[in-house]
């Protein structure tokens, strides 16, 4: 299943609209504010984190994306030469910069796979970072099992480009482990219906605490919300600090 939801441009187009600022990129900024720049968003897709942080904080931001379709949005959007981009994957985009604070959300971790490739990601953003650095990222809690309660139609909502969109998901869990998602886009005025589809890994803590142990990484907190309080079995995410091990 190809995973056009990140290269095919019309999707990557709807992606703001759809996906707008909420307090996980609240989390994010108050983090790089603390950690000082630079900074470095792996797995940027639109750039609107990435713009919005480099607009609010005036600290040098780099992002990196391997979808065609959602760098293409980063790099038309308002506010992008404030951010330098890097079209690659995480396990192999390389530039001279050592970052003081690196994160990827989104849930972006979990479009990785497989564990090898996971490992290979971390280790080579931690590559990237000052010995001091931190690399902050999160995935679903797979005990909460989220993708359970995904299917169906989502609220509608207005775009000023677009009018109404409506977006529904179907969900299917597949042998490898991974669950599987057709992203249903509906533009109502145009009685038009948009696919995409995608695949989403959920590792375990411990699936996590050891691909970081084997790329080089130390987890020093554990927070299972945006309010930094600890993750517990029953939160709902899983948000992984770490910084280079000694």
């Amino acid at each position: 299943m190809p995973e056009d939801v990140y290269e095919e441009a019309r999707l990557a187009g709807f992606y703001d609209y759809l996906n707008p600022w909420t307090h996980q990129d609240d989390f994010y900024v108050a983090e790089a504010r603390s950690y000082g720049g630079p900074v470095l968003d792996v797995g940027c897709g639109t750039g609107q984190l990435a713009v919005g942080l480099a607009e609010t904080t005036g600290l040098d931001v780099t992002g990196v994306e391997p979808g065609g379709g959602m760098i293409g949005v980063a790099r038309s959007r308002r506010g992008t030469s404030q951010v330098e981009w890097i079209h690659a994957p995480g396990q192999t985009f390389s530039t001279p910069t050592r970052f003081r604070f690196a994160y990827m959300t989104g849930h972006a971790f979990q479009a990785v796979h497989t564990s090898e490739a996971a490992t290979a990601l971390l280790a080579n953003v931690g590559r990237h970072l000052q010995p001091d650095g931190r690399f902050i990222f999160e995935t679903r809690n797979p005990l909460d099992r989220q993708w359970e309660r995904w299917s169906g139609d989502r609220a509608i909502v207005d775009s000023a480009e677009h009018g109404p969109l409506q977006e529904s998901y179907e969900v299917a869990e597949q042998p490898d482990g991974l669950i599987a998602l057709t992203h249903h886009i509906r533009v109502l005025s145009r009685g038009e219906e948009l696919l995409g589809h995608s695949r989403l890994r959920f590792p375990t803590r411990e699936q996590v605490e050891a691909e970081c142990a084997k790329a080089g990484l130390e987890v020093v907190e554990w927070y299972g919300d945006w309010d930094r309080t600890p993750l517990r079995n029953d939160s709902v995410e899983m948000i992984a600090v770490t910084t280079p091990a000694r």
